[in-house]
């Protein structure tokens, strides 16, 4: 068990995560993003979240890499249940989001930018690595492990906290709340079914659909 190391590197990660977020909500908002520049950040963040998460729990339970998958709840079992349990979230989330989109009609820029790019590669590649690096890391990594300290629901309302503040360089206060939103409903499937493809299949749905919206505009 090596957990030194492996609190240096989550907070490593964190630290990169947080800086690069504030940084591009300050940064000028007219810079334009290219499919180079979406592509090189899908992949960066796979590598960070993903591969950053599958280290830590490596470091952390000092065992296999095939074990470091199951300890971010990487599992065979319960697979069916737990994409049906995403499909409902996905379908139940975009009916909050219409109502939403009701009430408050306010654009985020950096959606627009990314749609601006969207082919049918990037309509699959999107969501695919997104909802991967992202729940690997904030569900399957700070949720689950906080969970096994604290009650599941300060679990859920903190990882979401984070979950919600890593996007705020959309700079759109709704969508800042509707992030927070979701990630609790992520949060808490991934609770009741204990398996990390729960919470990436309503990501990797819900972020295909938006993107769908943009190519057939």
């Amino acid at each position: 068990m090596q957990k030194l190391p492996a609190y240096l590197l989550f907070s490593l990660i964190m630290a990169v995560i947080y800086i690069s977020a504030f940084a591009g909500f300050f940064i000028n908002r007219n810079i334009v993003l290219t499919k180079e520049a979406i592509l090189l950040s899908l992949l960066s963040n796979l590598f960070l979240m993903g591969g950053g998460a599958l280290l830590v729990v490596y470091l952390i339970y000092d065992g296999s890499i095939l074990d470091a998958f199951k300890n971010l709840y990487f599992v065979k079992k319960g697979a069916g249940r737990a994409i049906f349990y995403g499909i409902a979230m996905t379908i139940f989330f975009i009916g909050i989001m219409a109502g939403i989109g009701y009430l408050f009609k306010e654009k985020n820029p950096l959606e627009e930018e990314i749609g601006s790019n969207v082919d049918l590669l990037f309509l699959i590649l999107i969501p695919v690595v997104s909802s991967i690096s992202e729940e690997t890391f904030f569900r399957g990594l700070i949720q689950m492990q906080m969970e096994k300290k604290v009650n599941y629901i300060i679990a859920i309302v903190i990882s979401s906290i984070l979950f919600s503040l890593a996007h705020i360089e959309y700079g759109v206060f709704i969508e800042i709340i509707a992030t927070f939103l979701f990630s609790l409903l992520l949060g808490y499937i991934m609770h009741v079914t204990k398996n990390i493809i729960a919470p990436i299949t309503a990501h990797f749905m819900y972020n295909f659909l938006v993107l769908l919206t943009f190519l057939y505009k």
